[in-house]
C-alpha cells in the first residue's frame, strides 16, 4: 500500500499589511518576509514561524514593525537576519529589557536600557516633574536664550502621567542642553521659573 507524501506548502508573501498594501516583499527565509509600504514596513512571520516566538515578546498577528519590533523575529531567527543581529540585540536590551533578560539569560545593568532606567527613576521619584515637550526661542512666547518647556509627573504611558496637569517653565538654553538626558530634564521648582500656558504654544517669532 502506497502512502501519499504531502509536500509542505511554502508560505507566500502576504497581500496586505497593517500599514497598507505592500510595495515590496523580500523573502528572508521560509515563512519570514520583509515588507515595505508607502508609509511604513516591517517583518511578517507565518503562523508556523510565529508559533516559535516566546509568548512574552510575540505579536499574535505575526507582524513586527520596522523601527523596533523587528528585533524580536531577528533574535529568534538569526540565520534570516545575518549582519543585523547585533543591532537587534541592542534594541531588545534597550527597549525591551524584560524580554531581553528572559530570552538571553543576561542581566541588564543600569545605564544599558533607558526604558528600565526611566521606570526605576519614576518609581523612586514619583513627585518629579520632567520635561516632555520643549520649544526654542524661535517660538514667540519663549525668552531669548531659553527653552520654553512643558512638564508632567509620572512615567509616560502610565495612568499617573495621563492624570498629571501640564505645567510650563522657562529654562536657560545652556542649562537645558547640558542636563537633558534620555530620562528627561528634571524641573527644579526652587529656581526654574514657571509661566502660564501660552495661548498659542507653537506660534513662531516674527523676524
Amino acid at each position: 500500500m502506497n502512502i501519499a507524501q504531502t509536500t509542505p506548502v511554502e508560505p507566500v508573501a502576504p497581500a496586505s499589511s497593517p500599514w497598507g498594501t505592500p510595495q515590496s516583499s523580500t523573502r528572508l527565509a521560509s515563512g519570514i518576509w520583509s515588507i515595505t509600504t508607502s508609509s511604513h514596513g516591517g517583518i511578517w512571520l507565518s503562523p508556523e514561524r510565529n508559533a516559535d516566538v516566546p509568548d512574552y515578546m510575540a505579536d499574535a498577528t505575526g507582524w513586527y514593525e520596522e523601527d523596533l519590533a523587528w528585533a524580536v523575529p531577528a533574535v529568534v531567527y538569526p540565520e534570516a537576519f545575518r549582519d543585523n543581529i547585533g543591532a537587534a540585540i541592542r534594541i531588545l536590551r534597550v527597549y525591551m529589557p524584560d524580554a531581553y533578560e528572559r530570552f538571553t539569560g543576561d542581566t541588564v545593568a543600569p545605564g544599558e536600557s533607558y526604558i528600565r532606567d526611566r521606570s526605576v527613576f519614576h518609581r523612586d521619584n514619583p513627585q518629579a516633574w520632567l520635561v516632555h515637550v520643549a520649544w526654542s526661542d524661535a517660538t514667540e512666547w519663549v525668552d531669548p536664550g531659553h527653552f520654553g518647556v512643558s512638564a508632567r509627573q509620572g512615567e509616560p504611558g502610565t495612568a499617573a502621567y495621563v492624570a498629571s496637569p501640564e505645567r510650563f517653565f522657562m529654562i536657560e538654553a545652556d542649562e537645558y542642553v547640558a542636563n537633558w538626558s534620555l530620562i528627561g530634564f528634571q524641573i527644579d521648582q526652587s529656581r526654574h521659573r514657571e509661566v502660564e500656558r501660552p495661548d498659542q504654544v507653537n506660534a513662531r517669532r516674527r523676524a
